[in-house]
């Protein structure tokens, strides 16, 4: 059983409406949104904040847990029973009957392991061998903000010699952020780029691979 204080599940719940994913898995120090496993949407938490950090991933569905946090009392504390593998499981208050589904998943786990190693082999090696400082490229991007989820491609020149194909929707984009990134060389055909949206309260990083044109 993993005994989860109200302080947590508001953290968890605030960075899932900063990333806008449907489903998002809180894994150790980090919640990373799963709606696309092609490429990763990662937050670190505040470990400061954190009763716990479980090693079990725990799926949370947004809306889910936005209509359970409206329906708990500041002074509840939960439950949840993660003894198996692969099952969906029930997070319960203490001091109410209200409750919701958590989904323990070890194959979705595994996956998210992988990208989060990654992340931090890639933040590793660019600051060794990035070929450039991290840039502001909010005023670049600023188009990003204005489209529609149904918008389509944004093409955009970071320089002569990359070159980057996103789309609406890629980043969660708010008035106020700024995007930031880092571009790292892979090989002379690939390369990957690290866009990080600054918040008032987190930062929340993308790492996108491209093939050069």
């Amino acid at each position: 059983m993993i005994k989860v204080l109200v302080s947590d599940l508001v953290l968890i719940a605030d960075y899932m409406r900063l990333l806008k994913q449907k489903d998002a898995m809180w894994l150790g120090n980090h919640i990373v949104g799963i709606d696309n496993m092609s490429y990763i949407i990662i937050s670190s938490l505040d470990i400061d904040r954190l009763s716990i950090i479980p090693t079990k991933g725990l799926i949370f569905n947004q809306r889910e847990l936005s209509k359970f946090m409206k329906s708990i009392s500041i002074e509840s504390d939960f439950e949840i029973d993660d003894s198996g593998m692969i099952n969906t499981t029930t997070l319960t208050t203490i001091a109410n009957t209200e409750s919701m589904n958590v989904v323990v998943n070890t194959a979705v786990q595994k996956v998210v392991e992988q990208h989060i190693s990654q992340s931090v082999n890639i933040d590793r090696q660019m600051a060794v061998n990035s070929i450039k400082p991290e840039m502001d490229v909010t005023t670049d991007l600023q188009d990003l903000y204005k489209m529609s989820k149904s918008s389509g491609i944004y093409n955009y020149i970071y320089d002569n010699n990359h070159l980057m194909t996103l789309f609406s929707g890629i980043f969660p984009l708010a008035k106020n952020d700024k995007i930031f990134c880092t571009v790292m060389d892979i090989n002379d055909i690939s390369f990957i780029a690290r866009f990080r949206v600054h918040k008032k309260t987190c930062d929340i990083v993308s790492y996108l691979h491209f093939r050069r044109i």
